[in-house]
């Protein structure tokens, strides 16, 4: 039977982190691009690999991918602890501020990266979230570090070209590249600890236990996801990888930079993907059929009902159980939404108030 195994080698012990940050750079550079699925930009383009350069592109990103040691209580390894745990980062912000998973740095006493060049530096957390997996530490550096180019899943297609690149393995050299597609998109799966990931993006490109908090790129070189869990079973690894789509990630990265935590949308229900059969009998591409409606909670007080069927929040088509969850989720509370869903063969919109997430 497959499981599904956070790519984190080696037991974190419990702590806190004891490095002191720099003073925040005035100036932050986050670079962005909107996906071209035409046109490439020419320094990348080559026969390599089904038209992309895949020695340029990793050329590029590699600067970007730092390896995370975590740091234990036990030890004496320059007098903080020992090493009991590794990942990997992605710089997303030119001030030092790094991706990666919460699991990589969780219970962590201290935290240092390694550059892709060999340098050393300290790190301490700015905050992480449990729910989706998505932490951010500061790097404290005395020069600006080479942010990614952050891509976008909007557009992503099954069968595109996906590189993976990070730091497995505590492995010396700077980070490892493997390359692969995008395999499925839209994946949920429900981890180990009884937590559950939504909207992933699946590559065949291998990832090796400690890549966690590593990037996914695209054939632009740009980050579209942050790969989190890999498939593993009695036999070994099952080549397949999940990555946090880069519009969570770095929805759920901006908002530990700037309070510490996150604040995520509610609803109120629990449902189902509706299935293929049922949609095409009602005319619609998808949705997510509602099971349950919990009591005082925004889906309530709005009327939704168990059998409604969700097809959009806010005009933007929902087609699965995970797709609605996550669009509530990056809502903010307080926001007010429309949720439109069909009821009886009829499609109704309804408005209601976003509250936090309980607990």
């Amino acid at each position: 039977m497959t499981t599904v195994a956070a790519a984190l080698t080696g037991a974190i012990l419990a702590g806190a982190a004891v490095w002191i940050i720099a003073p925040a750079r005035q100036v932050v550079t986050e670079r962005v691009i909107e996906r071209q699925l035409v046109e490439r930009p020419t320094s990348i383009v080559n026969a390599s690999l089904n038209g992309i350069d895949v020695v340029a592109i990793a050329d590029t990103v590699k600067p970007s991918i730092v390896r995370l040691e975590v740091l234990g209580a036990n030890g004496a390894r320059r007098g903080i602890g020992a090493v009991v745990g590794s990942g990997s980062g992605v710089i997303f912000r030119d001030d030092g501020h790094v991706m990666t998973n919460s699991h990589v740095i969780e219970g962590a006493r201290a935290i240092e990266i390694v550059l892709s060049d060999g340098q050393r530096l300290a790190a301490e957390e700015i905050g992480a979230d449990p729910l989706t997996d998505v932490a951010v530490i500061k790097v404290v550096a005395d020069r600006a570090l080479p942010a990614i180019l952050l891509g976008s899943t909007t557009s992503l297609r099954v069968g595109e070209p996906a590189i993976a690149i990070g730091s497995p393995l505590r492995l010396a050299g700077g980070p490892t590249v493997t390359v692969g597609v995008v395999s499925a998109i839209g994946r949920t799966l429900d981890l180990p600890n009884g937590g559950r990931l939504f909207d992933l993006v699946q590559t065949d490109a291998p990832i090796s236990p400690g890549s966690s908090g590593g990037a996914l790129v695209d054939g632009n070189g740009a980050l579209i996801g942050l790969t989190t869990v890999i498939a593993v079973s009695d036999v070994g690894a099952e080549g397949l990888g999940f990555a946090t789509p880069i519009e969570i990630a770095h929805d759920v990265a901006t908002n530990l930079v700037m309070h510490g935590r996150v604040d995520h949308g509610f609803l109120g229900v629990g449902g189902d993907d509706l299935g293929r059969d049922l949609a095409l009998s009602l005319g619609l591409e998808g949705g997510a059929t509602i099971t349950a409606v919990g009591d005082h909670t925004p889906a309530a007080s709005a009327g939704i009902a168990p059998g409604d069927i969700i097809v959009a929040v806010d005009g933007i088509p929902v087609l699965t159980m995970g797709e609605l969850v996550v669009r509530i989720r990056r809502l903010d509370p307080g926001d007010t939404s429309k949720i439109t869903l069909v009821r009886d063969g009829e499609q109704i919109t309804m408005s209601t108030k976003i509250v936090s997430r309980p607990g």
